[in-house]
Formats: structure tokens, C-alpha cells, sequence
């Protein structure tokens, strides 16, 4: 099985933005959501692909974040050198590259915290950006080009790092099936689960149903009825998908009794009894 380093570099802020964003559309990322759900009607549906729909919404909003705060940094530098003067800005310690005592951006800090080096954006733009040529904007692209290996390297690690802990919450992957099912109309048809997807949700749900933790261990290694533990938090029937993080186990009692609805259950095991 994969091995997951985790560094958690404000992993549970990017998975609270996520959450935000898919449960209450959060009206400070709604652009992120639009833009996503705009390129997702436009790709054809797959079946179960190893990059899971989750995974590359948290990809794209991650990167969506980092970018902002380039941005963000690169128009109070803007606004610094209109006050100040460009040499005085760029040549010295000058306060808006401390801003909330801080030294470095989001980013950079993301960059020193996953792999230890980079280039700061100050000395970055005292070698590469002419007073008369600063914009704002075009600081923040070619600033993130110029970090590129490091910035998808970055975006990655974070990305796996949400999407480990997001995997966990099946109230949270049940509400997001339901907006990109119905951002994605269709039907998706039944097909073989791979082994890789029965795997991460026989650990995530430790081998038991999740309406009533019934041990579904001795019957999963059925080769008849392997399959019919697995169910699709958004059924099929009504436009769900094919992908890891739309299934979840599930006696063929239960099964049978959700039918085509549309739930999952909040009930986990704790590690250790009291």
C-alpha cells in the first residue's frame, strides 16, 4: 500500500475552505467553484479514475489559494512602492515583506516548510523586475513560473495531505458527489471495482457496514458477494459517479433498504474504548 508522508502545512485550513466552498458555497471562493464546475461539464464522465474527482477539485482550489496569496502580496507591494518609492521598497526591509510579522508569503513558507529552499519574492523582483516594468499581476505569474518545479511539488503534497483527511468525511464526500452529479448530468454505468478503490474504502470504513458497523470481513472474502458490499453514496440510478470517493460499504440488508436514496452515515469507531 502507498505511503503518505504528512507534513500538514495548514492542511486542515485548505480542508476548511474545501468544506466551505462545497457546503455552503462559500461566497469568497465562489469564483474557485464556478471555474471548477465549468471545466467538469465539459470532460467526458470516467469510471473510477486514479485521480479521483475529489482529488482534483482539492488540486485546483489549492492552487487557486496559492496563487491569490502571490497575488495578494504582489499588489501590497504594488501599493508599497507607489507610497514609498521602488528603491525603497525593493533595495531594503522595507515593513509590507514582515506584514503579520511574518517574512515570507503563504507560499513561500509552504515551499520552506515541504522542501527548505526558495527564492523570496523580494529578491526575486530586485533581480528580474525594472521599477518602470512592475505590475502587480504579471510579479505574481511569472514570480509562480518562475517557482514552478516547486509550486506543483508544493500543490501536490498539500493536495494529498486535504484529500487523505477528506476521504474520512462521508457526510462531506456525499454532499460533494451531489454537486458535481448535478453539475455533470449523466448516467454512469455499473462496472468492475478496481482493487486499488476496494482497498482505500475497505481501510477507510475498516471492513464494516456504515449504517451498523456489522463485520463485513468473512463475507468480503466471498468472491460471489465481494462486490455487493460496495455502494455508491450517489447512486448510479440518479446521476452519481464511478470514482473512490462516491462509495462507501455496506451490508446487502442496508443496501438493499437505501435503495436509490441518497445518504451515508455519521456513525465512525473511535480508536480506543473508554
Amino acid at each position: 500500500m502507498r505511503r503518505l508522508e504528512m507534513k500538514y502545512f495548514n492542511t486542515y485550513y485548505f480542508c476548511s475552505v474545501i468544506q466551505y466552498i462545497i457546503e455552503d458555497s462559500d461566497l469568497d471562493y465562489v469564483g474557485t467553484l464556478a471555474e471548477f464546475t465549468e471545466l467538469l461539464s465539459e470532460c467526458k464522465r470516467e469510471d473510477f479514475p486514479q485521480e479521483s474527482y475529489l482529488q482534483s477539485f482539492v488540486d485546483f482550489t489549492v492552487e487557486r489559494i496559492l496563487f491569490e496569496q502571490n497575488e495578494y502580496k504582489a499588489s501590497d507591494i504594488a501599493a508599497a512602492i507607489e507610497a514609498d518609492g521602488y528603491e525603497n521598497v525593493i533595495n531594503n526591509n522595507h515593513e509590507v515583506f514582515y506584514s503579520h510579522e511574518y517574512k515570507y508569503t503563504i507560499f513561500e513558507l509552504a515551499i520552506i516548510h515541504y522542501q527548505g529552499c526558495k527564492e523570496k519574492m523580494q529578491d526575486w523582483i530586485a533581480k528580474n523586475v525594472a521599477p518602470e516594468e512592475f505590475d502587480a499581476l504579471d510579479v505574481a505569474i511569472n514570480y509562480t513560473n518562475y517557482l514552478e518545479g516547486n509550486y506543483y511539488d508544493v500543490i501536490n503534497s498539500i493536495k494529498n495531505e486535504v484529500f487523505y483527511l477528506l476521504f474520512q468525511n462521508r457526510y462531506f464526500l456525499m454532499q460533494f458527489n451531489v454537486l458535481i452529479s448535478d453539475i455533470h448530468p449523466g448516467k454512469s454505468e455499473r462496472k468492475n471495482i478496481p482493487t486499488w478503490v476496494k482497498s482505500a474504502v475497505k481501510y477507510r470504513d475498516k471492513c464494516k457496514c456504515v449504517m451498523f458497523q456489522k463485520d463485513l470481513s468473512g463475507i468480503m472474502d466471498v468472491e460471489e458477494y465481494r462486490d455487493k458490499q460496495f455502494d455508491h453514496i450517489v447512486p448510479l440510478e440518479v446521476g452519481g459517479f464511478n470514482d473512490v470517493s462516491n462509495l462507501q460499504l455496506m451490508c446487502s440488508k442496508c443496501n438493499q433498504k437505501k435503495g436509490i436514496k441518497t445518504y451515508t452515515n455519521n456513525i465512525y469507531h473511535f480508536y480506543y474504548d473508554n
